[in-house]
């Protein structure tokens, strides 16, 4: 079977030589001869959600000992990436191998010391690649040929050969798009969405009679995504809105020869609209900042105010003053919890900063957590809050009644 789908690029024309170099979601092993490469990286494709979040080492641990004790699977792949030697220096082509780690623990230590193996010619370079096939190809769980072009079209190339593959198409697209994401990672810089959120574009299957049709379909997920993100009142996302939308021009540049069928979106316009929206929101934002800041400056004032009194009193030893009660309660309050009161200055500064948005909470993992868990339920939100005010209210009528 074959599959085909498109790396993002603004410019048009990637650059091989830079690709291998990836970060996300783990840092790469990379061993080079001019364009030619192979590379090596862990990743982690369990789906399982629990409610602990899963970017941090302690949170990928759990959520692996918990799916290998519960459920009885692992999600820790290693991907190995070889690539050919190639005439046309317009393609790049070449293997990638999927290794399940719990079956393969044994042949991946002797695999990972190729990577730190010197050599000095292309002859000693052609020959490392042919060892890493030939220690690949027996203990991989899938295998794809790929072949790459400078202008992103990506062609992937597959044996599902397997009954459980032949069974489920379905099973033989999530396959493939799991290469699919493992190239974009080492082949593509996530510039205009957060790393761990790149399924936008998806590959699509090519036949004789649909050699072009993943182009629209590309086409296709790319503006939705434009459009879906528009829709978001949130500043952030209508950025990264913009910057799909110019890798859309991108591809339409590109491939606009290779279809007829590319539909004519109106990209001026859709850009003057996220440029819009982008100012509508700045606008309010800086509003609502200024009404915080002034009721931050009044509290201020106040409590200055306060204090200057304090220090003429003070001065003027003639002048009698009774303070008032609250300021008594206030201060001995202080004086005896100090603790507390720092706690509360930073709860009260950590909720201002989410107020002034000055942090934003996607970007805490709990809160990216309990949205995905809540992504499951749909309609049955409104459900879901009943119920926990019913029990909340139960709970409380309980304790009322029984203290």
């Amino acid at each position: 079977m074959e599959y085909c789908g498109w790396v993002p690029t603004v410019t048009g024309h990637l650059s091989f030589s830079t690709i291998g170099y990836a970060t996300h979601p783990s840092r790469s092993r990379v061993i080079r001869f001019g364009n030619h490469a192979c590379i090596l990286q862990q990743r982690d494709l369990l789906d399982v959600i629990l409610l602990i979040p899963a970017n941090s080492p302690a949170g990928r641990y759990l959520r692996e000992k918990v799916a290998n004790l519960i459920i009885g699977i692992s999600g820790k792949f290693t991907f190995i990436c070889v690539t050919d030697k190639s005439a046309d220096p317009e393609f790049l082509s070449g293997q990638i191998f999927m290794i399940a780690n719990c079956d393969a623990r044994a042949e991946l230590k002797n695999i990972k010391p190729i990577f730190s193996t010197d050599f000095e010619d292309n002859k000693g370079f052609e020959a490392l690649q042919s060892e890493l096939r030939e220690k690949c190809a027996g203990y991989a769980e899938q295998t794809a040929n790929f072949r790459l072009a400078r202008n992103g079209k990506l062609k992937l190339a597959f044996d599902f050969s397997a009954n459980e593959y032949i069974e489920q198409p379905t099973l033989c697209q999530i396959v493939a798009d799991q290469f699919y994401y493992f190239f974009k990672d080492i082949a593509h810089v996530h510039q205009h969405h957060e790393p761990n959120h790149d399924a936008l574009i998806r590959l699509s299957e090519i036949t004789l009679e649909t050699q072009n049709d993943w182009i629209i379909d590309t086409q296709h997920a790319l503006y939705r995504a434009v459009i879906r993100s528009k829709r978001f009142r949130n500043e952030k996302t209508l950025f990264r809105a913009s910057g799909i939308l110019a890798y859309a021009k991108s591809f339409e540049k590109a491939f606009a020869g290779e279809s007829k069928d590319l539909h004519a979106f109106h990209n001026d316009e859709l850009e003057e609209s996220l440029a819009i929206s982008r100012q509508e929101i700045q606008h309010f934002d800086q509003k609502k900042l200024a009404r915080v800041e002034t009721v931050r400056n009044f509290f201020f004032a106040l409590f200055g105010l306060i204090i200057s009194a304090t220090f003429l009193v003070r001065l003027k030893p003639d002048i009698a003053i009774e303070p008032h009660y609250l300021l008594i309660a206030f201060t001995s309050f202080i004086a005896a919890k100090p603790f507390h009161i720092v706690g509360l200055v930073f709860g009260l500064s950590w909720f201002y900063s989410y107020v002034a948005h000055y942090r934003d909470p996607a970007n805490i993992g709990f809160v990216r957590v309990v949205l995905r868990w809540a992504q499951g339920f749909r309609q049955r939100s409104y459900y879901i809050a009943n119920l926990i005010i019913t029990v909340a209210f139960t709970v409380a009528a309980y304790f009322l009644l029984t203290y």
